[in-house]
C-alpha cells in the first residue's frame, strides 16, 4: 500500500519480508545483472526497514546505500513531480522496502 501511495521514480518494490525470506536477494541479483557495478539505493518510509535490509544484504558483494530518513526525507526536498528531473542525470536502480 505504501508503494502504491508513493515511491521514487521507477524504483522496484522488494519488501523486507522477501529479503528476510531470501527471495529478495534473487530479485536484487536480477537488478544487478542489468547494470554494471550499480549502486542499489535501499529506502522505505522512514529508513528503519532499509537499515534492516542493508544488514541482511551487505555481504552480497553489491554496492548498497540507505536513503537516510526514507521517502519521507526525500519528499521534503524533492516533490514527486521533480523525481524524473532529479534522477535523469543519475544512472540508478533502487530497491524499495515496504
Amino acid at each position: 500500500d505504501e508503494y502504491a501511495e508513493d515511491h521514487i521514480g521507477d524504483s522496484r518494490l522488494i519488501p523486507l519480508s522477501d529479503i528476510e525470506a531470501g527471495f529478495g536477494s534473487k530479485q536484487i541479483v536480477a537488478l544487478v545483472q542489468t547494470n554494471q557495478q550499480p549502486t542499489i539505493v535501499l529506502y522505505c518510509h522512514s529508513g528503519q526497514r532499509s537499515i534492516k535490509a542493508y544488514k541482511r544484504l551487505e555481504n552480497m558483494g553489491v554496492n548498497f546505500v540507505v536513503l537516510q530518513g526514507g521517502i519521507t526525507a526525500w519528499r521534503k526536498v524533492v516533490p514527486k513531480s521533480q523525481d524524473t528531473r532529479v534522477l535523469n542525470p543519475i544512472t540508478w536502480k533502487s530497491a524499495v522496502l515496504r
